[in-house]
């Protein structure tokens, strides 16, 4: 049986975080206030609905 290989961490594409502003944050607020629903906003701000439910916990 042939050694099984080394996988280095190097070859693995690496995800980067993506960093929202406080500016970007409160307009979710604003449009979530204004009765937009969270599905929406996730699809037009390109970010998971966990994401833009965890900024409108911590934020309001």
């Amino acid at each position: 049986m042939a050694p099984k290989r080394i996988v280095s961490g190097q070859n693995k594409p690496t995800r980067k975080n993506v960093v929202t502003t406080i500016e970007r944050k409160k307009e979710i607020i604003d449009k979530y206030k204004k009765g937009e629903r969270i599905t929406d906003l996730a699809a037009e701000y390109c970010m998971a609905k966990s994401t833009v439910a965890t900024i409108l916990k911590e934020l309001m």
